[in-house]
């Protein structure tokens, strides 16, 4: 949080680092420095707002979201859903 990132969360075997997509860049570069190992640093869509899809619902869901993602065409997929338990 020292180098300016907007939030840490952290995970069992590491951390994500959140900021802006404007600050991006230099954040990286200031935990390069300091020599930190960055598994993947990339650009994601967060979205602000998740939208909750009930569980008769899910499953459709979890289909169309497979059918996408076996589209050879499409490298990444984002959503806002939130699936309920």
């Amino acid at each position: 949080m020292d180098v300016g990132a907007d939030d840490l969360i952290t995970e069992e075997e590491f951390f994500q680092v959140k900021t802006s997509i404007e600050d991006f860049e230099r954040i990286r570069r200031a935990l390069v420095e300091k020599k930190l190992n960055i598994e993947n640093a990339s650009l994601q869509w967060i979205p602000k707002t998740n939208h909750e899809i009930s569980s008769e619902a899910a499953e459709k869901f979890e289909k169309l979201m497979d059918a996408i993602e076996d589209c050879d065409d499409v490298q990444n997929v984002f959503t806002n859903a939130d699936l309920k338990d």
